[in-house]
């Protein structure tokens, strides 16, 4: 917002003048913070309003099949423009955003060591361990066997 960005550069401004001076660390730290906080806000904000109900379902629903026109519809973009937005503000395509998720639960399973990998498969929605062998090791460099019994 224009409120926001202006606020940022009066506090960018105000922790030069601190910083020319640099006796008193403390208050610039605190200008720091603050401008930190805000950029943050502005940055969560942003995402919110275009992509949100998209990441919160697949946040939710991650050991399901994903498909690509639900999510659209769900932030009122095409498929393809939701795929783009997904992508540059996540770093991640949907499928891949997903599979992460599926991943780290997959690592606490594991560790945990009281469920089989088939049933670790299962519970996270992989369609055969042979996939879900092949997903963990794109993302940890492991295969589930060599995972669980992996010293830390």
């Amino acid at each position: 917002t224009d409120f926001a960005s202006k606020y940022c550069v009066d506090l960018v401004h105000e922790l030069f003048n601190e910083f020319s001076r640099s006796e008193n660390s403390l208050r610039t730290i605190s200008l720091l913070c603050n401008i930190l906080n805000e950029l943050i806000k502005t940055s969560v904000s942003t995402k919110k309003s275009k992509i949100a109900p998209a990441i919160d379902y697949v946040s939710n629903h991650y050991c399901e099949e994903i498909k690509h026109d639900y999510l659209a519809k769900l932030c009122n973009f095409s498929p393809a423009q939701l795929y783009r937005l997904f992508k540059d503000e996540t770093g991640k395509t949907p499928i891949d955003y997903r599979n992460r998720l599926r991943i780290e639960r997959a690592c606490l399973l594991l560790r945990d060591n009281e469920l089989s990998v088939s049933e670790i498969s299962s519970i996270l929605g992989f369609d055969s361990i042979y996939y879900f062998s092949r997903i963990l090791k794109k993302y940890t460099g492991l295969s589930p066997t060599e995972f669980k019994y992996k010293k830390d």
